[in-house]
């Protein structure tokens, strides 16, 4: 039996998977259709990276009348919980807070579409959290793709009237942690993939391997069937 460390959580934010919810910005290349199973290999991907962790995995899905349809996804051996909030930021703050009444000293939020998330990225989070209050990943796009706490540093400023979407979501969010007097540790820049171009660019990754060696298995099936790789 696997034994999980109970202080350390991950929480994981998926949309439910349905066409025209997810990945939008793909569909005038792959289609809704296309754009939909592209998502779910990725979130796959993903949740595979994360299960492989010794800690509690928390699904938080989105919107809230859905859970159907994202139970029949994922399956019945995932702790599932509606993501709760007016916005991105509070819907965060919200399970980041959750997760920490429930007793876990450090937690790390993802997304479910980034392919460079893997084990050694999520451990090096938790690593990064032994010697510091919290954790950021910034992503590409200037967003960011991971955030973490420890339990007794989280704050809601941290989300609060960020542009959630803008290219400079990740040089807000720094802004905060430095009025509040607080240092993140930053962990290395990832892609996400909601443009042509950025699956352009993982698809050439993947053709050459691209350090995803022996990894993305669902989404390199997909994007096979799509003939993009």
């Amino acid at each position: 039996m696997k034994k999980f460390n109970p202080q350390h959580c991950i929480i994981v934010f998926v949309k439910a998977p349905l066409e025209g919810l997810v990945k939008t910005r793909l569909a005038g290349c792959l289609g809704a259709r296309g754009a939909l199973l592209l998502y779910r290999a990725l979130a796959a991907d993903v949740l595979g990276a994360v299960c492989a962790m010794d800690c509690q995995v928390r699904v938080f899905y989105y919107p809230a009348n859905h859970q159907d349809i994202v139970r029949g996804w994922l399956g019945d051996h995932i702790a599932l919980y509606v993501q709760q909030g007016a916005d991105l930021g509070q819907r965060m703050h919200h399970a980041l807070c959750c997760t920490a009444a429930d007793g876990f000293e450090r937690i790390v939020l993802i997304g479910s579409d980034i392919p460079g998330i893997d084990e050694q990225i999520l451990k090096s989070a938790f690593s990064a959290l032994e010697t510091s209050p919290a954790v950021l990943g910034p992503a590409k796009d200037g967003g960011y793709y991971l955030v973490g706490f420890r339990s007794g540093s989280i704050f809601p400023q941290a989300f609060d009237a960020i542009d959630w979407g803008c290219s400079d979501v990740f040089e807000q969010t720094m802004k905060r942690f430095e009025e509040k007097g607080q240092t993140p540790a930053v962990l290395p820049v990832l892609s996400d993939i909601d443009t042509p171009e950025d699956l352009r660019v993982l698809a050439v990754q993947l053709a050459g391997g691209g350090g995803f060696q022996g990894r993305l298995l669902h989404t390199r099936d997909v994007l096979g069937q799509m003939k993009i790789v």
